[in-house]
């Protein structure tokens, strides 16, 4: 799979992505972390896709291999405090078994 930020808009602060298991017992999901960025892309960047998407900081990744189970994504912004939007990893499942080209790409 390949998760990749589209686009930086709003404050320049660190950004974090990655991925995570859904945990067996309902509890807290297993997540790993993909990539960072800490940049903001300007309304000439827009207008000429120059740095679209944002640059990565050493050592990020954007490709992933789930295996066969439900996984789901993950995004963060230093400044919240509420550990990551987590979406709902069910959804992934569906869409991977009907080939959804809205989701995230297969390798």
């Amino acid at each position: 799979m390949t998760y990749t930020p589209a686009i930086a808009l709003g404050l320049t602060t660190r950004n974090r992505g990655g991925w995570y298991l859904p945990a067996a017992d309902g509890g807290q999901p297993r997540k790993s972390a993909l990539w960072t960025y800490t940049f903001k892309n300007t309304a000439d960047d827009l207008k000429t896709g120059k740095n679209l998407p944002p640059p990565l900081e050493e050592g990020s990744q954007t490709r992933f291999d789930p295996g066969d189970q439900p996984f789901g994504l993950w995004v963060s912004n230093d400044d919240f405090t509420n550990g990551g939007g987590i979406d709902n990893h069910e959804r992934h499942e569906r869409h991977e078994k009907r080939g959804n080209p809205a989701r995230p790409t297969s390798a």
